[in-house]
């Protein structure tokens, strides 16, 4: 992947190029405000909802987070769109997650690139 277009991702998260130069690399130092970052602001907290072991054939690559500071787990999975149908996992990702069904999780839509990058 070329330099300029792992660049245009971070710029898609909301990262800005900064005045300073990475004395490692010599490339830019890029920065970002938390709060304003894409994944920041896509992200969202669904409830679990136990399904089949073929959950996630279809929908939208998500990444599942749970487990806190000190338990941290994350797992890549798809999800349907809406929110409303809560976070459909199968068993064996809930032991992964260790979560039970109406536990919450965070979720956070994998990041899409940009017509420009594809």
């Amino acid at each position: 992947m070329c330099c300029s277009r792992m660049t245009s991702i971070y710029l898609e998260e909301g990262f800005e190029p900064d005045r300073f130069v990475d004395i490692f690399d010599a490339g830019p130092v890029l920065t970002v405000a938390v709060d304003r970052s894409a994944s920041v602001l896509a992200n969202e907290v669904r409830a679990v909802r136990t399904a089949q072991d073929d959950t996630g054939a279809s929908g939208t690559p998500y990444l599942i987070a749970a487990g806190g500071a000190h338990a941290f787990r994350c797992v890549l999975v798809n999800l349907p769109s809406s929110r409303a149908t809560g976070a459909p996992l199968s068993a064996e990702l809930c032991k992964v997650l260790s979560v039970k069904d109406s536990d919450t999780v965070r979720c956070m839509p994998l990041h899409q690139a940009s017509r420009e990058l594809q």
